[in-house]
């Protein structure tokens, strides 16, 4: 991603990451995020800061507000905080976790947690796992039709009967 394009995605804040929902799924438990992208069957961990990260995009936080929250959240400097989360933020995007569009008018739209830092601030880590990607894809799940589960996906072929 070039600089510009970086920069202006926390000075100017006119794009906010969004999950890549329905492909990607996601869920934090106990301070750790396992998120799913459906499409390719890799899933990911988030550690704790990285969790933060995660609730905060679902939250339709810009990124200069999800600096601004890990900053409150954690103790650290913005000198690192800055550059650890748009580094996540670009490696979740290249992953093809996240989006980012256009924020509009609806600057700041949602409100975070504004909790007093008390744990040290770490840069936030992605791992990407993909031992079960064959499980993952051959989950039935995938080749439903538009009714959804257990309604089977049909091939256009096999609609058209053949016996007359």
């Amino acid at each position: 991603m070039d600089r510009d394009l970086k920069e202006s995605r926390f000075e100017v804040s006119v794009q906010r990451p969004r999950i890549n929902a329905p492909q990607v799924v996601g869920e934090v438990v106990d301070g750790e995020a396992v998120i799913v992208n459906l499409i390719n069957g890799n899933y990911y961990s988030l550690d704790a800061v990285g969790s933060f990260v995660w609730l905060c995009i679902e939250k339709r936080a810009l990124p200069s507000e999800i600096v601004e929250a890990v900053a409150r959240h954690y103790t650290g400097s913005h000198s690192d905080i800055e550059p650890a989360i748009s580094a996540l933020l670009e490696q979740m995007e290249r992953e093809g976790l996240v989006l980012f569009e256009d924020a509009g008018d609806n600057l700041g739209a949602a409100p975070l947690d504004g909790s007093d830092a008390a744990e040290p601030f770490s840069p936030p880590v992605l791992r990407r796992y993909d031992d079960m990607q064959d499980l993952l894809l051959l989950d039935p799940i995938h080749d439903v039709d538009e009714m959804g589960w257990p309604n089977v996906k049909t091939d256009d072929a096999d609609d058209t009967d053949s016996d007359s």
